[in-house]
């Protein structure tokens, strides 16, 4: 097991997601963080699957929101 599977990492792409084109279905790309950083995590992520062409990349953006200290 991956040292970052622990629960002092939050893993905002899951497993089960669909990061690329490729008829394929695999989490390829991921987001994880530390759990000080998970504090700041907005809520929001996601994969964007708003293109298919393949001369751009074979895989499809993934995202995460977080909130700034304004400090």
């Amino acid at each position: 097991m991956l040292s970052i599977r622990g629960s002092d990492y939050l893993w905002v792409v899951p497993d089960d997601a669909d990061t690329n084109v490729a008829t394929t279905q695999c989490a390829y790309d991921r987001i994880v963080v530390t759990a000080p950083s998970a504090t700041n995590y907005a809520g929001s992520g996601g994969i964007e699957q708003t293109f298919t062409n393949t001369m751009v990349s074979d895989h499809w953006p993934v995202w995460a929101e977080f909130w700034a200290d304004e400090r």
